[in-house]
């Protein structure tokens, strides 16, 4: 059994729960919330469409999907044609509106692009860490970006007003470092019934500027009435043993 599962329980949540995004688990979400209504999902930097692509023949759910780089917008477009309940937008998303430059890896390390810049820090402190989550990861030796592109960015509580949506049932946001400015005024909203977001496992190891911990974001969630539900680390450095990034996931305590 992988090392960063604590136990087999932790294991069986994780799998058969949250990941993947299942009937199973769309089940489970609505008869823990109570929720009686179109479901509707935020998939905020969505890379490849995948999380929820196999919930996309359900009537009775809504996905939004928010991608800035327009190669991997053009992915998920092509993969969802058709799909009238997966709704795909090349966009950022932040805690301002405009435009702004995005900071963009090479193909094999996509996944990491962002709208921040890696911390200075980050390839003495991230040196040996290999997340292994996808069959295209590589070791990688030097954190760096090999472009930038101008993206547009939105709020997400001014596209919901825009769009007439009251509440996002299921949030899952991978931004690389800008998760907390995402959920910020949606928690203090409560405009989020559950989710889960990626953040730095410890206070002095973050991999981009000014990226929030865990604890601060754990902290601020309790503060606006969220229970954390599970907490799992990913990207292992070799040396700590300890994953250095952190999924955590919360909800709404109604």
């Amino acid at each position: 059994m992988n090392k960063q599962f604590k136990n087999l329980k932790t294991l069986y949540i994780y799998i058969y729960i949250y990941m993947p995004y299942s009937q199973l688990w769309l089940n489970n979400l609505k008869k823990r919330n109570n929720i009686n209504e179109k479901v509707i999902i935020f998939d905020v930097g969505s890379a490849d469409g995948n999380e929820f692509i196999n919930l996309s023949h359900n009537n009775d759910i809504e996905i939004y999907a928010f991608e800035p780089l327009p190669k991997q917008f053009e992915i998920i477009k092509k993969k969802t044609k058709g799909l009238k309940n997966f709704n795909v937008y090349n966009l950022a998303v932040s805690n301002y509106e405009g435009k702004s430059n995005f900071n963009v890896c090479s193909d094999i390390n996509f996944r990491t692009s962002s709208l921040k810049k890696y911390d200075n820090k980050a390839n003495t402190t991230w040196k040996h860490c290999w997340s292994g989550r996808f069959k295209d990861t590589k070791i990688t030796d030097e954190w760096k970006f090999i472009k930038q592109i101008e993206v547009n960015v939105i709020r997400l509580d001014k596209f919901m007003n825009k769009n007439n949506i009251q509440l996002i049932h299921y949030l899952h946001c991978d931004t690389q470092g800008n998760d907390f400015e995402v959920i910020k005024d949606l928690v203090e909203q409560k405009k989020i019934i559950e989710g889960v977001i990626e953040c730095n496992t410890f206070d002095d190891r973050p991999l981009y500027e000014n990226q929030k911990s865990v604890n601060f974001v754990e902290k601020f969630l309790k503060k606006n009435n969220y229970s954390i539900i599970n907490k799992i680390e990913q990207a292992t450095d070799k040396n700590l043993k300890r994953g250095l990034e952190t999924n955590l996931f919360f909800k709404l305590i109604q």
